[in-house]
């Protein structure tokens, strides 16, 4: 049920992967196909796979749970198979130090961000960084724009809200972003350390993709 680039992607990287090219290398091939100027790095070149427990199931692979099941279930458990033995790649650790900002997207906190928090030396790097890096809510109006982040926050017996994911990232983000909708919660927010920034974060158009983007970078004074 994926598309066909999807698809012809996952194909050729599996493709490179069995010739024993190395996960940054291919990720280099791929954005220099598509034309993408920004560098784009891989957590690691070690192999790490997610995979999500529901209530009732054995363990599944995410792309399993997500895509084939759509989400179904109450998430019990996320693991993350390989991560303590996986090196962070350095490049990404080093651009992470060196940066003038860093920005955690809204994206899931247990299944897209979480792989790369697991690893060693990467939470180390943001937090010493902190006053650097700002997180945005994947939570609007107590549920997700798109995905499950909501359905494992619950199952996790987390808050479902911009608080329960700020509590996540306290230690590593200094600037947390939220929506407009939810600026209730930002006096908690400031409680745990972090400067609350209300703002409108649903990227609808590319107009309104660009504000958000000035508005992280503004409070980050970049």
């Amino acid at each position: 049920m994926l598309g066909d680039r999807d698809f012809a992607t996952h194909l050729y990287r599996t493709e490179r992967m069995r010739a024993g090219a190395r996960l940054s290398t291919i990720t280099a091939e791929i954005a220099r196909a598509l034309g993408v100027r920004s560098r784009v790095l891989p957590m690691s070149d070690d192999r790490v796979r997610t995979f999500v427990k529901v209530k009732g199931r054995p363990a599944m692979p995410f792309q399993e749970y997500f895509v084939r099941n759509r989400a179904r279930g109450t998430v019990e458990r996320i693991e993350l198979r390989g991560a303590s033995r996986a090196r962070a790649l350095p490049a990404a650790t080093a651009a992470i130090r060196r940066s003038a900002a860093t920005i955690l997207a809204p994206s899931n906190p247990f299944v897209s961000l979480g792989p790369v928090l697991s690893l060693k030396g990467v939470r180390e790097a943001l937090s010493s960084r902190r006053a650097q890096v700002a997180a945005i809510s994947p939570i609007v109006g107590g549920k997700t724009i798109k995905g499950p982040a909501d359905k494992m926050l619950r199952g996790l017996g987390m808050e479902v809200s911009p608080l329960g994911v700020a509590r996540l990232y306290r230690d590593i983000a200094g600037v947390f972003v939220l929506d407009d909708t939810d600026r209730r919660y930002a006096g908690e927010i400031e409680k745990l350390g972090m400067r609350a920034v209300p703002t409108d974060t649903i990227m609808t158009t590319p107009e309104r993709s660009a504000r958000l983007a000035e508005v992280v970078l503004g409070a980050l004074g970049v």
